[in-house]
């Protein structure tokens, strides 16, 4: 498979979960609790937001790109996955859990796919 095919569907595949864990965080369906203060809640929340309007938009923009070509594409890729990995560091190693809560290996996993857009950007 062609490397812009598969740095295409990995930025969709990042557009997808920064969706997924914006709309299941405390901001929408509040199903990822965060042991966090009502101050930091409310930041999260922020972030939610702003990864629904601007970085699921934009990832999936540099996709489209990416699988044309388009020299840009590197450049808006870059915003996304470095959001993710600036953000998704704190919420692996940030709250201090009593217990690893089962979506810790999801934050993992996205974490890992925004390193390696970052790194390929």
């Amino acid at each position: 498979m062609d490397s812009r095919v598969i740095t295409a569907l990995s930025l969709l595949l990042l557009s997808a979960a920064l969706a997924v864990n914006s709309l299941l965080g405390p901001q929408f369906a509040q199903v990822l609790i965060y042991p966090l203060s009502e101050t930091l809640l409310n930041q999260t929340r922020g972030l939610e937001l702003f990864s629904l309007v601007v970085l699921v938009p934009l990832g999936i923009a540099a996709a489209i790109l990416t699988y044309r070509g388009h020299p840009v594409a590197s450049v808006l890729a870059f915003a996304p996955a470095a959001n993710v990995v600036y953000m998704f560091v704190q919420y692996i190693v940030g709250p201090n859990y009593d217990d690893v809560p089962s979506f810790i290996l999801f934050h993992l996993g996205v974490f890992i796919l925004g390193m390696g857009i970052l790194i390929r950007s």
